[in-house]
């Protein structure tokens, strides 16, 4: 999609405006008054995830809330995020900034996470322990990919960094253990 939606027409998700955006949302747990965002709604190509709506807090988001958005071009994490989902911002042509707060409680990116997107520097979390398969394959334009300081990160899943032909040193932090290799390709008899 061109990454404008106009607003869900559901009675099945509940909704909260903050300025000019439109945030829509599931409620995950009544209980614990945690909820998933699940579309965004205004013309704000610089997005700030809120880390709360309406009294829930804002614990992850759906793939299609900025997977194949090609306006938005800057997004803030809310520090309540616990998981991404796969293909959080995959084929986001035009994002060039993710910002994580330095306290995210995130601790794994999903696979294909950041599939083809176009951002050109990442830094990991601290909290993250690991990286799926695939979650930075054919970023092409990412020359830079770093660690923050104190780092808890042990495995990095096969082909995270396939065709990411622009990066071109990547300095693990102290404490990794496993890098997983892609298969061996094996030529038919």
């Amino acid at each position: 999609h061109d990454g404008y939606r106009g607003p869900l027409e559901t009675n099945y998700y509940k909704s909260s405006t903050i300025g000019d955006q439109i945030w829509y949302y599931n409620v995950l747990d009544e209980e614990a008054k945690t909820a998933e965002l699940v579309q965004y709604a205004g013309e704000s190509t610089e997005v700030v995830m809120p880390s709360e709506l309406e009294g829930y807090t804002i614990v992850s988001f759906a793939t299609s809330l900025f997977s194949n958005n090609n306006l938005i071009t800057k997004v803030t994490l809310a520090d309540t995020i616990t998981s991404l989902p796969q293909e959080a911002f995959a084929y986001c042509n035009n994002i060039d900034e993710i910002v994580f707060p330095e306290d995210i409680p995130l601790t794994i990116i999903p696979e294909k996470a950041f599939y083809m997107c176009k951002i050109d520097s990442f830094t990991v979390p601290a909290s993250v322990t690991e990286i799926e398969a695939y979650a930075f394959r054919e970023c092409i334009n990412m020359n830079t990919f770093t660690f923050a300081e104190g780092s808890q990160l042990k495995k990095i899943g096969k082909e995270v960094f396939f065709n990411c032909t622009a990066l071109r040193e990547l300095i693990l932090p102290e404490g990794f253990t496993t890098f997983d290799a892609a298969p061996e390709k094996r030529n038919s008899p």
